[in-house]
């Protein structure tokens, strides 16, 4: 049965359309207990190549730090949204100083941790806070947003 589906155009959709399936109902699930895989670590290689301007950790330094924190996987999906809304607004803001793209990096990680004390409710405000927390949501995958583990409260 499996040669046969493999054999058919119909047989190679149902197939690649089940693996697609399985594998996004794979990655909708936010495991904090384990340390990185493979496959997030080259997301952190590529997220540090998005940040080398700024980035003075090794690539090992920072999967292992990633991997002391309680929820590493959440670490490196935040981590990816950062860099790559970091890599977005140098070239749309023709950011060219080392001082400015360490000024907008900053900026967007307290966006992100504003993001996470705040449950993702901010101000209306229509300025560049806004603009990164826009792309900071667009980045992060849908599930970790609604994961227990990603906000946090002062009065807990």
């Amino acid at each position: 049965m499996k040669t046969l589906l493999r054999r058919t155009p119909l047989g190679l959709a149902i197939v690649l359309f089940l693996a697609t399936v399985a594998s996004a109902q794979e990655e909708a699930v936010i495991d904090c207990r384990r340390s990185l895989d493979p496959g997030q670590i080259e997301v952190v290689r590529e997220s540090k190549e998005l940040i080398r301007d700024i980035d003075t950790e090794s690539l090992d330094e920072t999967v292992q730090g990633l991997n002391k924190t309680s929820c590493p996987v959440m670490q490196v999906l935040m981590l990816s949204a950062m860099a790559r809304t970091y890599a977005d607004l140098v070239v749309e803001y023709e950011l060219d100083g080392l001082d400015a793209r360490q000024r907008l990096y900053d900026k967007i990680g307290m966006n992100m941790a504003f993001m996470q004390f705040t449950a993702g409710r901010g101000s209306d405000e229509a300025d560049l806070n806004r603009l990164i927390r826009l792309k900071l949501k667009q980045y992060l995958p849908p599930e970790i947003l609604t994961h227990p583990g990603f906000y946090f409260s002062l009065e807990e």
